[in-house]
């Protein structure tokens, strides 16, 4: 081992001058090794694939914009009088655990209806709410035979604000 402008010195001598062991030194040159030849690696991998990283962000990009479309696509479902009776019931008839209730309520989420409107996507952007969470949601929606991302008409959005306001 040498520095440049220094003669060479054997590990023991490094490792007397900085009051290190022979087997620390070693650990030492060995990680140094190990990072210098990662960075290369990393550098080759850049300049091999990126002309296909941009097609793959593009085609991702692309795919993730249809995604989002799918969802805004409105669908009307006609609701059987127990539906329509759930859309105005509180999020507490739902029996949720009390990880996705909080979820929820802290989300500013009260009623069935105000839930099935939102779609998973605008579920999940909130930091608060995770995966597990929505599952248990679902599988509770669909029991009711409900689901996310349900259009209400405008009369119905209006009752359930009504609805909200009474619950205040």
């Amino acid at each position: 081992m040498g520095l440049v402008g220094e003669e060479k010195k054997t590990l023991k001598q490094v490792g007397a001058k900085l009051l290190l062991t022979e087997e620390r030194i070693r650990q030492i040159e060995a990680k140094a090794l190990r990072k210098l030849r990662w960075r290369l690696q990393k550098q080759k991998l850049t300049i091999i694939y990126q002309p296909i990283g941009n097609a793959l962000e593009r085609e991702l990009a692309k795919r993730q914009n249809e995604k989002d479309q799918a969802e805004v696509i409105k669908t009307t479902l006609v609701f059987k009088p127990s539906q329509f009776n759930a859309l105005f019931g509180s999020i507490d008839r739902l029996e949720l655990s009390v990880r996705s209730a909080n979820c929820l309520y802290n989300t500013d989420i009260k009623l069935v209806g105000e839930l099935v409107q939102m779609t998973e996507a605008q579920l999940l952007s909130s930091k608060i709410l995770g995966r597990k969470s929505l599952k248990e949601i679902k599988e509770v929606l669909a029991e009711m035979e409900l689901s996310l991302g349900i259009y209400l008409d405008e009369e119905t959005k209006e009752l359930l604000k009504k609805q909200r306001k009474n619950l205040q």
